[in-house]
């Protein structure tokens, strides 16, 4: 080796142990941070114990799932990789691509990227290579020779799709024959054996023959059904008519005029409760738990399934109960906490940031700089000493903690 080079490695390998230590020590300021991050932070998923189950240090940076964030869903995670790519004039557009992982660590298809997928939902995907969509089973396989131009989730054994060259949707079955070949201008999944169908820019509800259980009537699209109710607002009048599965008017909840603007912009995130057909989202009009968000005079409580008052509205705002808990605010403006069934606070409202909770834990923060931490139902923080960045809520009992990766070069 010449002179000038010994010399030059003996100084970097006298530099790199102190580079490293101020990595560590100096996390935002070393030249070295994001490097020595992706390694010395925890970043993958842990169990209801705290524990990492799955290590995903070493593999390649992935972005939130194509829902916002990585979560389980019928036993597979579905995973975003960003990169980029120079377009004719020399200019960088980011790209995201999806792929699967199971609850080992395992990728599905040997980590095979997709232009756009969905999540899985009782076995089946949807994915799209870029030119239609077809789906795929867990191990990979592609369910039934067809492909379509767009498709929904399966639930209640079926999805919604667009045949190719057609712009309204029908209804397939799991080996890929078409069950319901009415066409709609717009569907919603099926729940409880109903789903929410558009004709000629009305809503109404059909069952899984394709029979019509209530007529297009509504502006608005019927919410998925929850203990046996479907809401459907009507912004005009500022009322929330609640349907049975028959299709009936059950009663309506009536907002002022503040009330409703607040639910218009969306006020706080939804939450979820697992169903049949996996995690999907409850807006704050539906029921949850056998109890529904109603707001009289500016407050807000709960009512039951047909309509009875069973905690008085003295809120400033709460949310759908999950886990036995609802988020709720004393004050306008104020701090989040928790009350249970009997409507008693029983997690006091000391939280700027409060999440729903699920599979017995939920994301809080005293204030928005700080740092956000899982609450047990009891109020307790739990995994306090393992310093988890970014955690998102627990979903089939895994949650995902770590930081956004950043663009691929």
């Amino acid at each position: 080796m010449k002179p000038k080079m010994k010399m030059s490695w003996t100084l970097f390998s006298m530099i790199l142990p102190v580079m490293v230590l101020l990595a560590i020590a100096y996390p935002r300021i070393s030249p070295l941070a994001g490097l020595f991050t992706q390694f010395l932070e925890p970043y993958g998923f842990i169990n209801r114990d705290g524990k990492i189950t799955i290590d995903m240090r070493l593999a390649r940076p992935c972005t939130k799932g194509r829902e916002g964030e990585l979560r389980f869903c019928d036993g597979m995670c579905l995973s975003g990789e960003l990169s980029s790519l120079a377009n004719s004039e020399g200019k960088k557009n980011n790209l995201t691509n999806f792929y699967y992982m199971d609850r080992t660590g395992g990728f599905l298809l040997n980590k095979k990227l997709f232009v756009d997928a969905h999540e899985f939902s009782e076995g089946a995907a949807g994915v799209s290579e870029g030119k239609g969509w077809y789906f795929i089973d867990k191990s990979g396989k592609i369910k039934f020779p067809k492909s379509f131009s767009d498709v929904q989730k399966f639930s209640c054994k079926l999805a919604g799709v667009k045949l190719r060259g057609d712009t309204k949707w029908v209804f397939v079955n799991h080996l890929g024959a078409v069950a319901i070949s009415k066409r709609f201008d717009a569907v919603m999944p099926f729940s409880e054996d109903r789903a929410s169908v558009c004709l000629n820019g009305k809503w109404g509800l059909i069952d899984t023959l394709g029979n019509q259980v209530l007529a297009p009537t509504y502006e608005n699209s019927i919410s998925q059904f929850h203990d046996s109710v479907a809401a459907v607002y009507d912004p005009e009048h500022h009322r929330v008519d609640y349907l049975s599965h028959d299709g009936e008017l059950l009663f309506s909840n009536y907002r002022s005029e503040e009330a409703a603007e607040e639910f218009l912009f969306g006020y706080i995130g939804y939450p979820q409760l697992l169903s049949e057909s996996g995690w999907v989202e409850i807006p704050e009009l539906d029921a949850s738990e056998g109890l529904i968000v109603f707001e009289q005079n500016g407050k807000y409580g709960y009512c039951d399934l047909r309509g009875k008052v069973v905690i008085k509205p003295a809120y400033s705002h709460c949310w759908p109960f999950s886990d036995g808990r609802a988020i709720c605010q004393q004050t306008r403006g104020g701090k989040l906490g928790y009350i249970d069934h009997s409507g008693d606070l029983v997690i006091p409202c000391n939280y700027e940031i409060a999440e729903q909770f699920s599979d017995g834990y939920a994301l809080v923060s005293p204030f928005q700089n700080q740092r956000i931490q899982f609450i047990n139902l009891s109020g307790h923080y739990v995994f306090a000493d393992k310093n988890y960045a970014w955690p998102s809520p627990f979903r089939e009992g895994l949650a995902f903690v770590g930081k956004s990766a950043k663009i691929l070069p």
